[in-house]
């Protein structure tokens, strides 16, 4: 089909529907592709937001550890009521205790990358919180 044949198909179905229908259309395209970008923009953002708050509780917990160091004394934040377990087990509702382990979220997504038991990493952080040097430590260590 030529290119002459083809607009002229395009006028006379052009010139059955009213402008305005036409109209609707071509802002209904114009709508889905600006929403479809939008949201690809959102996921991004998103996930690099998540990724430097994650960063950022790394940082914390390596800062609260180094000034722990210095000072020698306890951190200014009280310590929770609650002991909490060192090791995962399920517990009733067979969900994973696994979270109660002292750890930043980027330390815990490095250990499951490497394979490793987070019960098993001793943490350096603040109240002993497992940090991605120390995730990254004990992978160094385990390797042959």
């Amino acid at each position: 089909m030529t290119d002459e044949v083809r607009d002229e198909e395009v006028r006379e179905t052009a010139t059955e529907r009213p402008a305005t229908e036409r109209a609707e259309e071509l802002v209904d395209r114009a709508a889905r592709g600006a929403g479809y970008l939008v949201s690809l923009v959102g996921l991004r953002l998103l996930r690099g937001v998540s990724l430097a708050r994650e960063e950022a509780e790394d940082i914390w917990a390596e800062a609260q550890s180094l000034r722990q160091e210095r000072h020698g004394a306890e951190p200014d934040v009280a310590e929770p009521d609650v002991a909490e377990p060192d090791v995962a087990e399920p517990d009733v509702g067979g969900r994973n205790i696994a979270k109660t382990i002292k750890a930043t979220e980027a330390a815990r997504r490095k250990a499951e990358e490497l394979g490793l038991d987070l019960a098993q990493i001793p943490g350096t952080g603040a109240r002993g919180q497992i940090t991605m040097k120390d995730v990254e430590k004990k992978a160094k260590a385990e390797r042959p």
